[in-house]
């Protein structure tokens, strides 16, 4: 389960990169809401599949923070994929108070799906378990 309320399977997306792809086509109908939402649910199930993946808690929002923070950790401190979750946070945000321009929407698209395909590269990866 992930940590909002949305089902993994919203309007048929099952993959981060179909969240994604979505995001793009609610933008194009200038649902930016939509757009935001659709890549804050890509962020928090590329963070998902990275918890589910080593055993970590995944449950809340803050779970999935502590997932991108230690992965920061692991790849020596830089806090390259904190940036990048911030942004999204930003998009989560927005879904609730609708206050980011078109511009804003669209500028945060190549931080998510970096954010993305880097989570889920971590995924993918062997680990050692902290």
């Amino acid at each position: 389960m992930m940590a909002t309320s949305k089902a993994p399977d919203d309007k048929g997306c099952r993959t981060p990169y179909q969240y994604l792809d979505a995001a793009v086509a609610d933008y194009v109908a200038g649902d930016l809401k939509g757009s935001s939402e659709k890549m804050w649910l890509a962020s928090e199930m590329a963070a998902t599949v990275v918890a589910e993946s080593r055993g970590w808690s995944r449950s809340t929002t803050a779970d999935l923070e502590k997932v991108v923070m230690r992965l920061d950790r692991e790849n020596g401190g830089e806090a390259t994929l904190w940036g990048k979750w911030a942004v999204a946070t930003i998009l989560r945000d927005n879904i609730r108070e609708d206050f980011l321009e078109p511009v804003e929407v669209r500028a945060a698209r190549p931080s998510v799906l970096q954010l993305v395909g880097n989570l889920l590269a971590h995924a993918n990866r062997k680990h050692s378990a902290l």
